[in-house]
């Protein structure tokens, strides 16, 4: 599933959440790198202050490295030179380029990062870590994930890696779907037959989301349930699913069925990464991909992927 892992240790990293980075590396047998830096790295800041803030953050990376490899993970650890970047963003992107890595893992506060175009070009798996330890459990700290899709190959692109994922971690998996109703003029919402046909038109919908949903089901392993909702809202929707349903991770495709080929992400990742607490693991879809990385395959026949747009 993954084989390099880029691991970067920002402001809100806690000592809890390395159970779910070593469990990570560990059933996936990723080599790992661990990218650490000074609280003042990217600031104008007094020398000593930066010195002593070195030598804090060299002691909590050497600590962190000598735990993971005391559970035989292969790992590594470098302390940033803030001097031979322009900002964080271009040190991973360097760093993830440099050890060919196909998963980054950030904490929340780094959020924001993904936004840049120097990460948003490279291509790869990003995992964004919760905010604290309370996010991950000792035992089993990853229980629940959660999958949006919309019937699209782009969406389908998470599948293989999810299924995997979910495998490894014995985790349960929530896979949702959003039909959005059809919009109508404010002239037209009062006309009965536009209505009805609206409503036969969401009818369908339904009845089509919800087979793509069990059939995608089928190809899991595991506990497996599916959530269709009707929301014109699908954004507001997935939100609300993911905080209902207590999950763990959301995987999301990088960009779905009408994501701009000119931006990143699409709006429901996007709203995701800006809005939401959740830990999310985010990947690229085919369309993005760089020749270094690994693509996902689509594993759902065109033929049975419903004919409609969400």
């Amino acid at each position: 599933m993954f084989s390099n892992i880029l691991v970067y240790l920002d402001e809100s990293y806690d000592d809890g959440q390395l159970p779910y980075i070593a469990s990570l590396a560990q059933h996936t047998r990723a080599c790992m790198t661990i990218l650490g830096h000074t609280q003042s790295a990217y600031a104008s800041a007094d020398p000593i202050e930066w010195h002593l803030s070195k030598i804090e953050a060299e002691i909590e990376l050497d600590s962190m490295v000598q735990v993971l490899r005391d559970e035989n993970i292969d790992v590594q650890g470098i302390l940033l030179d803030a001097s031979e970047y322009a900002s964080p963003a271009h040190a991973l992107a360097h760093h993830a380029r440099l050890i060919n890595a196909d998963l980054l893992i950030i904490g929340s506060s780094s959020r924001g990062l993904l936004l840049d175009p120097a990460l948003t070009g490279a291509g790869i798996a990003i995992n964004v870590l919760g905010n604290g330890p309370s996010d991950y459990p000792e035992q089993a700290p990853i229980q629940k994930v959660m999958i949006p899709l919309d019937c699209s190959l782009r969406a389908e692109c998470v599948l293989p890696l999810a299924r995997h994922f979910s495998q490894l971690m014995q985790a349960d998996v929530l896979l949702a779907h959003v039909v959005g109703c059809t919009d109508m003029p404010p002239r037209l919402q009062h006309d009965s037959h536009i209505l009805d046909l609206v409503q036969q038109v969401v009818a369908h919908k339904k009845t089509e989301g919800q087979r793509y949903l069990n059939q995608v089901q089928s190809s899991f392993a595991g506990t497996v349930e599916t959530r269709l909702v009707v929301n014109n809202n699908i954004r507001q929707a997935l939100h609300e699913i993911a905080s209902q349903g207590s999950v763990d991770l959301v995987i999301l495709s990088a960009r779905g069925l009408s994501g701009n080929s000119d931006w990143p992400y699409g709006s429901v990742t996007t709203s995701f990464i800006t809005q939401s607490t959740l830990p999310l693991l985010i990947v690229p879809d085919a369309g993005v991909a760089h020749s270094h990385t690994q693509t996902w395959p689509t594993e759902i026949p065109v033929a049975t992927r419903p004919n409609h747009v969400a």
